[in-house]
């Protein structure tokens, strides 16, 4: 019974150490992004997707950072993925407008 809790404990912990690296990274992306530093946006929120690939909201970003530098391929296809992916509420993940 003990070893089942602290499983649990450690699931529990391990998430929420993700979560948090996931709320830094994408929110230093969107930072670095707003100032006009792109290549730093684009690690920041290369490691938020890394962390969850199943959000849209990194994807939506790098289709910006993209965008922002020309580089009309990486942007389509970020918009796309961001937009396959269900959307979620939250900074996170919102990627399309309710209709």
């Amino acid at each position: 019974m003990r070893s089942l809790a602290l499983a649990c404990l450690l699931v529990a912990a391990t998430a929420h150490a993700q979560n948090a690296d996931l709320t830094k990274e994408f929110q230093a992306g969107i930072d670095a992004f707003r100032l006009g530093k792109y290549d730093e946006a684009r690690a920041h929120l290369e490691k938020a997707r890394d962390v969850d690939p199943k959000l849209p909201g990194p994807y939506r970003f790098l289709a910006a950072v993209a965008q922002a530098q020309g580089k009309w391929d990486d942007c389509i296809a970020n918009a796309r993925k961001a937009l396959e992916l269900p959307a979620v509420s939250g900074p996170l993940g919102v990627s399309r407008r309710s209709r």
